[in-house]
């Protein structure tokens, strides 16, 4: 293509991939309805007819209501075990600040909150834990939904794990 405007209104189908399209559609729209990140091997023909190889991570887009309105991926050519390496440290250093992208701060009590969510604690838990009434604690998670644009608890501590800091801290809390 000669230019991304080329692109727009594409589909894989339109593109010089289409023989590989078929699969590409199919890890989108499990993307889409299952609402989870996919971390997969895709393979596409080059201009050239030649066969190459990416790293692909892909997650649901949502606009500000939580509905899926897309799907957002990255994807690195890996043509050797070196380039693997290389594309998951790219990779990891873009998918691991999805909240400081988005200017999204947390309280320290909210992250303290958030923390004991993760590590599978009830209201009630989370509150003897902090010090804190139930009722305290239910106001601090649904302003976390609120700033992680979540509708859920499910979605808060999808999306917590999917944030380095969480990571490391329930595996060493």
């Amino acid at each position: 293509m000669q230019s991304y405007s080329n692109a727009i209104g594409k589909t894989d189908l339109d593109l010089f991939w289409e023989e590989q399209a078929p699969a590409l559609i199919e890890a989108d729209q499990e993307v889409i309805y299952t609402r989870c990140n996919k971390l997969l091997v895709e393979s596409v023909k080059s201009f050239e007819g030649e066969v190459k190889h990416y790293l692909s991570h892909k997650m649901p887009l949502q606009n500000q209501s939580g509905d899926i309105i897309g799907i957002f991926g990255i994807s690195c050519l890996i043509n050797s075990i070196d380039s693997i390496s290389v594309a998951l440290n790219e990779m990891s250093a873009i998918i691991n600040k999805p909240l400081l992208e988005h200017n999204v701060t947390l309280a320290k009590r909210q992250i303290e909150c958030l923390s004991y969510l993760v590590r599978g604690m009830t209201m009630k838990q989370i509150a003897k834990n902090m010090g804190l009434s139930p009722k305290t604690v239910e106001h601090y998670l649904e302003a976390i939904k609120l700033k992680l644009k979540c509708r859920t608890r499910q979605e808060s501590i999808e999306k917590a794990l999917q944030l380095s800091y969480f990571k490391v801290r329930s595996l060493s809390e």
